[in-house]
């Protein structure tokens, strides 16, 4: 198997986690590779990958670093060279902090120097094919997640599953005004500690700002998460067949499958 084909796996772990997958997880589903084979695969194909930690549990979490971050790096550096800084870690937290408009670190969870540095420097080298690693991350995903709906007898795809959930709710609130407050007042759309559908970001990612851009718009100021997994997906497009008296299997047919990758 190749390290193209166990990113590709691994990709598709996280989507399904939300961004953030158990190494334990990882090591039961790839028990042939140890932590530094993950480490490295994740380093050369998908770099805004993380070592963290959850409730005290060992994780893979992805911070979901702007698409242009490998060339805003670079150019930082480069920019800190020429004006004579050192490129210390405090001094390329603080440039990337004025460029994205908020503390970079704190954002992104990188609170430790030696972490920090290591993480920057997978942003430093190309692909033998002279792509950023970001770029064959993007191909990758491009490959691994598919979806397809089928709403009142018409199919529509999509290269994720969260694009596709989220046309569903936009396609239901047009016939409805008021479906999206209906399905916010529902029981079960939020989880444990947050709420998938709501107007306020505070409350779908209470105490957890550097996840505030993980919500995709929909009319009238409401927003849907999208950290979430699969299974929580699914769970809430029923709950907005519900609302909207549709028939899952009729009505509503959702189908959301991984491409290319690893058989569990």
């Amino acid at each position: 198997m190749t390290d193209q084909k166990i990113a590709e796996y691994l990709l598709s772990l996280l989507e399904n986690g939300g961004g953030t997958v158990a190494k334990a997880t990882v090591a039961d589903k790839l028990p042939f590779l140890k932590d530094e084979d993950i480490a490295r695969i994740f380093a050369e194909y998908v770099p805004d990958v993380n070592e963290t930690s959850v409730a005290g549990i060992p994780c893979w979490q992805r911070i979901r670093l702007p698409v242009d971050f490998a060339e805003h790096i670079k150019e930082t550096t480069a920019k800190l060279e020429e004006m004579g800084f050192v490129v210390s870690p405090d001094n390329l937290n603080l440039a990337l902090s004025i460029r994205y408009g908020k503390n970079f670190r704190v954002s992104y969870g990188l609170k430790d120097n030696g972490a920090f540095k290591k993480f920057l420097k997978r942003f430093s080298t190309k692909s033998e094919d002279n792509r950023t690693t970001s770029n064959v991350e993007t191909d990758l995903m491009k490959r691994a997640r598919k979806a397809e709906v089928v709403l009142f007898g018409k199919t529509y795809s999509f290269n994720s599953a969260q694009t596709a959930t989220t046309f569903i709710f936009n396609e239901l609130a047009k016939s409805d005004p008021s479906f999206l407050d209906k399905c916010s007042k529902h029981p079960k759309i939020s989880g444990q500690k947050r709420q998938y559908l709501t107007r306020s970001l505070d409350a779908m990612y209470p105490g957890r700002k550097y996840l505030f851009d993980r919500h995709a718009k929909l009319p009238d100021g409401w927003l849907l998460c999208t950290c979430t997994n699969n299974e929580i997906k699914i769970k809430i497009i029923n709950i907005a067949a519900e609302i909207a008296n549709l028939t899952i299997g009729n009505d509503l047919i959702v189908n959301f499958k991984m491409e290319d990758t690893v058989n569990d």
